[in-house]
């Protein structure tokens, strides 16, 4: 089924099924998820995207961070009707999402956690067992903070809960290198996400069987778990650098260039099939 449950696209807004979405713009993020309509901060494309990754999960559970005002977790629930799915939000909880979700019967597949930060270990652990007990996790997107610090937490904390085969979405990494705000006033003061991607880079060689593939497109990267047993990670004691600190290795080169580099090549990637998406958040 996937993104083909998307239809009358018009600027901004598109249905799915039934349900009006609409995308939010940098000038409309104050704006909040109604009865009349779901709030989305990816465009159609941006969602299509996930097609091929939803299509092939080894099993049926989607663990999203950062869920906003409810529009791509509703969506996924809609596209892919045969997963179960759990998201964790920092924010307070819209009552219109939750009418949504009742309405369209998806109180079974679709839980919600609010009021909960993604680098709360105790937090995010329960949340798991209590929803996919010893069960493995087929997809974690991480949409949330966006942060360096916080983002690598999460992806220490759960990755060993992704099945082989499964994949880790990292959302946005690449905002520290783009024109605009990011430049001069927003964020100015955190390390760049792109850290946490060559990290994961490195961790790849150094832990063999850990992580299968990695694959970039200009907002996401997506890891693919494999097949090494699920152990506690770390990824200052598991990267291995020649003897040198994990820090040195990553300042011998000019981030923003290589990720430039990483974009550029991330289109010719066959995972990703040759294709340009469009951009979108």
């Amino acid at each position: 089924m996937g993104s083909e449950v998307i239809t009358d696209e018009q600027g901004l807004r598109f249905r799915v099924r039934d349900t009006l979405f609409r995308q939010l713009t940098a000038d409309s993020t104050s704006r909040k998820t109604t009865h009349e309509e779901v709030l989305i901060l990816k465009s159609p494309n941006f969602l299509r995207k996930y097609d091929r990754v939803f299509s092939s999960l080894p099993v049926p559970h989607v663990l999203e961070f950062g869920i906003a005002e409810g529009g791509s977790i509703l969506y996924f629930a809609q596209a892919f009707p045969h997963y179960k799915y759990v998201g964790i939000d920092l924010r307070d909880p819209n009552e219109a999402l939750l009418d949504h979700i009742r309405r369209l019967g998806l109180q079974e597949r679709v839980k919600l956690y609010y009021n909960v930060d993604q680098s709360d270990e105790r937090a995010v652990n329960d949340i798991i067992n209590s929803n996919f007990g010893s069960e493995r996790i087929g997809c974690i997107i991480d949409d949330a903070s966006h942060m360096y610090k916080p983002s690598r937490l999460t992806f220490e904390h759960t990755f060993g809960r992704v099945a082989a085969g499964g994949i880790y979405c990292l959302e946005d990494w690449s905002w520290a290198h783009e024109a605009g705000p990011y430049q001069s006033t927003q964020w100015t003061d955190q390390p760049a996400l792109t850290n946490l991607v060559f990290e994961l880079v490195m961790l790849m060689p150094s832990t063999r069987g850990l992580i299968d593939d990695i694959f970039i497109d200009f907002n996401v990267a997506f890891i693919k778990r494999g097949g090494q047993p699920p152990a506690p990670i770390d990824l200052t004691s598991m990267i291995v650098s020649r003897g040198k600190s994990e820090s040195a290795e990553l300042h011998v080169v000019d981030v923003s260039r290589c990720s430039a580099t990483i974009c550029a090549r991330a289109r010719e990637v066959p995972h990703l099939g040759g294709r340009d998406f469009e951009r979108g958040h």
